[in-house]
């Protein structure tokens, strides 16, 4: 029997594979693009709080993770914002 763990991350990945299986469809290109701005900036955040706790070189290499996030962030929230005006 799998650790309870592992039987909660099986569910994620199905719900996951199910969730891009979706992307496919173009209608949800919205949802899609809305849903993966709430993921950036949920990585965005747990960057940030990850960092709090370093200092030096592997400080630096978070934060600047957490930049890269927030960049594609833009990037994705104008997609959304150019949806909208469709």
């Amino acid at each position: 029997m799998a650790a309870p763990g592992k039987l909660r991350s099986l569910a994620n990945l199905s719900n996951e594979q199910e969730f891009v299986t979706n992307l496919r469809d173009s209608s949800l290109s919205f949802e899609g693009n809305f849903h993966a701005s709430d993921l950036l900036r949920c990585a965005s955040t747990s960057a940030y709080e990850f960092s709090d706790s370093m200092s030096g070189a592997q400080r630096d290499m978070t934060l600047t993770i957490m930049h890269l996030v927030e960049m594609a962030k833009v990037m994705v929230d104008n997609t959304i914002e150019n949806l909208q005006t469709q």
